[in-house]
């Protein structure tokens, strides 16, 4: 991947090939099944401390629409720590400002990327930062985003 250039299937320009992440993150306004599910776990666990290994049984949000899929295993006590890794804050707030309101951050997702020069993206970081706006020097670089179906192995590769 690294040192190629490719061709762009939304422009047709070539670039080089990278690979972001990106992780999104909201705040339930009201109700959310995952929430839910943490603040039972956790009275469970406060009830009674001696039930950190206890197994209990997860049900999934989609599992509860489609009877095909089986319900995982987990100990009581590891599904609050991992949820706590997706969840933050204890109580449900309009407030964005409220640092106890519950935040939800997803997994990381990775797409793909082609990214290549372009002149007038150059020209417009440039006015930003002779102007101060812009801290960094400007490089004119324009990232194609890739469609999810499109595999980067797909994309054709060209020789210079």
């Amino acid at each position: 991947m690294k040192g190629r250039k490719y061709v762009c299937p939304k422009c047709g320009r070539k670039g080089t090939l990278t690979r972001r992440w990106v992780r999104s993150s909201y705040r339930p306004k009201s109700f959310s099944w995952l929430c839910d599910s943490l603040d039972r776990a956790k009275t469970q666990l406060k009830a009674g401390p001696n039930l950190k290994n206890k197994v209990i049984q997860l049900v999934d949000q989609k599992s509860l629409t489609s009877s095909n899929e089986i319900p995982r295993l987990m100990k009581l006590g590891e599904y609050v720590d991992k949820m706590r890794e997706q969840i933050s804050g204890s109580k449900y707030s309009l407030d964005k400002k409220d640092r106890e309101a519950y935040v939800i951050r997803s997994k990381k997702k990775y797409y793909y990327y082609i990214g290549h020069y372009d002149s007038d993206v150059y020209q417009k970081q440039m006015i930003s930062y002779k102007n101060g706006k812009r801290k960094s020097r400007p490089n004119g670089r324009r990232w194609c985003k890739l469609p999810t179906g499109i595999h980067p192995h797909l994309v054709a590769a060209v020789n210079k």
